[in-house]
C-alpha cells in the first residue's frame, strides 16, 4: 500500500530529479525494530497482531501518500519554473538584466534551496542559443540581505558575459507556486537596507505571496 500511494504520483517520463527521491529506501532500521514490536506482540496477543499491523500499515500509506504528493508538486514546479525562465531570458533587452526570487521549499520539501545554478543551466538547456545566467539569476527569499549586499558590487558583472550587460539588476521577479510564467516585481534602488527589504516585502506580498518573505 505504502508503494501504491507513490505509483500514483509517479509518470513515465518525469525527467525532474527531485520526484524520484519519493523511492528512496528510508529508515530501514526503523522498519527492523517495528518488526521486531510487531513480532514480540504476536507472541503474547496473536488475535491482536493482524489488526494492528493492518492498522500500522494504512497509516502509514495514508502519510506517505501524502508526502509523495508533496514531492511530486515540487517536481512539477521546477519544470515550470525552468521554462518560465528560459522565456523570459529570451525576452529581456540586451541592456537589461534580472534578479529572480524563487521559493525555497513546499510543504517541507526543497525545491530550489540549493539549486539556484542548477536552475539557470537547465534553464540554458531549455532554449539552444541562449545563456540564462547572461540573464538572469536567482536567489532564496532567505538571501535577501546578501544581495543587497552584492548589489553594491556591480555582481552582474562577475556573472553575465555579454558586453552590454549592466553593472546591476535593473528588473526584478518573482516566481509565484503554481504558474507558469516569472511574475515582474518592478525596480528599486538597493539604498538602505531596510528599504529593500520592506520594498521587496511589500513587492511579493501583492503579486507572489507562495514566496512567504
Amino acid at each position: 500500500m505504502v508503494f501504491a500511494g507513490a505509483a500514483l504520483h509517479f509518470k513515465v517520463g518525469q525527467v525532474a530529479g527531485g520526484g524520484y527521491r519519493i523511492y528512496y529506501v528510508a529508515m530501514p532500521a526503523l522498519a527492523v525494530l517495528v518488526g521486531l514490536g510487531f513480532a514480540a506482540l504476536r507472541s503474547r496477543y496473536p488475535r491482536a497482531t493482524m489488526p494492528a499491523l493492518a492498522t500500522f500499515v494504512l497509516s502509514l500509506a495514508i502519510w506517505q501518500n501524502a508526502e509523495n504528493k508533496a514531492w511530486w508538486e515540487t517536481a512539477k514546479e521546477i519544470e515550470r519554473t525552468v521554462q518560465a525562465i528560459a522565456s523570459e531570458a529570451q525576452s529581456l533587452q540586451p541592456d537589461d538584466y534580472g534578479l529572480l526570487m524563487l521559493p525555497g521549499r513546499n510543504d517541507g520539501v526543497y525545491a530550489f534551496e540549493n539549486a539556484q545554478g542548477a536552475i539557470m543551466m537547465a534553464a540554458t538547456a531549455a532554449v539552444p542559443g541562449i545563456n540564462a545566467l547572461d540573464a538572469m539569476v536567482a536567489f532564496m527569499p532567505t538571501q535577501l540581505d546578501e544581495w543587497h549586499g552584492l548589489m553594491q558590487q556591480d555582481v552582474v558583472h562577475k556573472i553575465a558575459k555579454r558586453p552590454r550587460a549592466p553593472a546591476r539588476s535593473t528588473r526584478f521577479y518573482g516566481k509565484q507556486w503554481g504558474t507558469t510564467k516569472l511574475t515582474y516585481l518592478g525596480w528599486w534602488p538597493p539604498k538602505d537596507p531596510l528599504q529593500w527589504r520592506n520594498q521587496w516585502q511589500r513587492a511579493v506580498a501583492a503579486a507572489c505571496p507562495s514566496l512567504k518573505l
